[in-house]
């Protein structure tokens, strides 16, 4: 694991800042105390790093296999991508170009927990850097440039062995739908951040993921046929209206809606999930019996919601967003 800077990402109050620009966004560091959506500069993102699994059993997001890697984003400094032959220009309005994501803040106690996860979660092929932040919501203009973040980000680089390099982009979907790891479809994985990216702001998508996820769903409509990517575009709606009250919370309702349409053998993945989160384990524990129900095939309408109604609404203590009861329509039968 490289690291560009001797010290750690701390500024004068000592806090420790992580950006997230991949399946961070979604996917968050445990422990994190705030989150902001915002940019930074002087990178493009790009789906150019491979990704397979890695020796060490902890390490996430393995969307390919050895023989057949998936492909992940990596950042590529601007200058570098300047040289190179990409057939996804970026638009002229993005100057300088900015690439979005999510800044999470660790408390000072949890860091070096935190720290020696990203190391093994990023482990394959990523280093790490230090980069300006800029949060979405700071004030600035000409006069008054906005304030930055200091924050520590994992990168993909082009002298590591699992960097690709430019590839015509129906030839990367392609790939990219094709591929599956222990982690899950590599498809998934591009449609997660396509969602994720569009939630953060107005200006935040980016053309290279919107077109790659757009290419991927017409193969998904041609090949799956219109109603399973229909079952696949309202389980995406519920996410995406889950994560508009900028909360971890939400992200509770998503495992769930993703656990009524995984197969039970899945429920090991979801499990894993849970193990791995810090959201109280009241909630641990009722969503690790929806695994359990969903594993003996006996969930019943109503009976799923009503226990994650019951969890989200002890972890919120207010009333549940109409967008979240939608869920309470959720029934699968296996």
């Amino acid at each position: 694991m490289g690291d560009n800077s001797p010290n750690d990402s701390h500024d004068a109050e000592n806090e420790f800042w992580i950006f997230g620009y991949g399946s961070l966004i979604w996917k968050p560091p445990p422990h994190f105390d705030r989150r902001i959506p915002g940019y930074v500069t002087g990178y493009v993102r790009r789906f150019w790093q491979q990704s397979n699994p890695h020796p060490h059993p902890s390490s996430e997001d393995h969307r390919g296999t050895p023989t057949a890697p998936g492909r992940v984003v990596t950042l590529i400094p601007h200058a570098h991508w300047l040289t190179l032959q990409d057939p996804h220009p970026i638009p002229s309005s993005s100057s300088p170009p900015k690439v979005w994501g999510t800044a999470y803040r660790i408390p000072a106690a949890r860091v070096p927990e935190v720290r020696a996860y990203l190391d093994i979660r990023e482990i394959n092929g990523y280093t790490i850097h230090y980069t300006p932040f800029y949060p979405s919501d700071a004030p600035g203009d000409a006069a008054t440039p906005r304030p930055t973040i200091r924050t520590l980000v994992y990168i993909g680089t082009p002298d590591n062995a699992q960097f690709t390099g430019p590839q015509e982009p129906q030839e990367l979907a392609e790939h990219i739908w094709r591929s599956k790891g222990p982690s899950g479809l590599n498809r998934d994985y591009l449609w997660s951040l396509d969602i994720a990216l569009d939630e953060l702001s107005p200006e935040s998508g980016d053309e290279h993921v919107k077109d790659l996820a757009d290419r991927v769903r017409k193969m998904a409509e041609s090949q799956l046929g219109i109603e399973a990517e229909a079952t696949r575009m309202r389980k995406r709606r519920l996410k995406s209206n889950l994560r508009k009250s900028h909360s971890f919370i939400p992200f509770l309702g998503i495992i769930a809606i993703d656990h009524l349409e995984r197969p039970a053998k899945d429920a090991a993945f979801i499990e894993r999930d849970l193990d791995q989160s810090d959201l109280g384990s009241k909630i641990q524990a009722d969503l690790k019996n929806i695994c359990e129900m969903s594993k003996e095939n006996v969930i019943e309408q109503g009976k799923i919601p009503s226990k994650l109604h019951a969890s989200i609404q002890l972890a919120r203590s207010e009333p549940l967003p109409e967008t979240t009861k939608q869920i309470s329509g959720c029934h699968q039968k296996r």
